[in-house]
């Protein structure tokens, strides 16, 4: 273990820990739970350096660094989606108005 591993899990630990405070402040805005799909998905994309870091087996640490991708893959996804609901937000109250 060394000090980016370590520093890996302090990044997945805030993500995770920021989801659910926010998750958990009003479960029923669309934003709060786009933002929690977000926060999510990069807190479990930055574990896996940590999580790679562990095994001894060289086999091991290679499938769970291909794993990686397959999270790198969601953090867009989830991000336009939550950029989506915050435009749309935003155009319901200039309507408002």
């Amino acid at each position: 273990m060394n000090i980016y591993s370590v520093a890996s899990l302090l990044a997945s630990f805030s993500c995770i820990t920021l989801a659910l405070f926010v998750f958990l402040k009003d479960r029923s805005k669309i934003l709060n739970r786009s933002f929690t799909l977000v926060a999510s998905f990069a807190g479990v994309w930055t574990s896996f350096p940590f999580l790679v870091s562990l095994p001894e087996d060289e086999k091991t640490a290679l499938f769970l660094a291909r794993i990686i991708y397959i999270f790198a893959a969601f953090v867009p996804t989830t991000f336009c989606y939550f950029g989506l609901v915050i435009l749309n937000q935003e155009k319901g109250k200039r309507e408002r108005t």
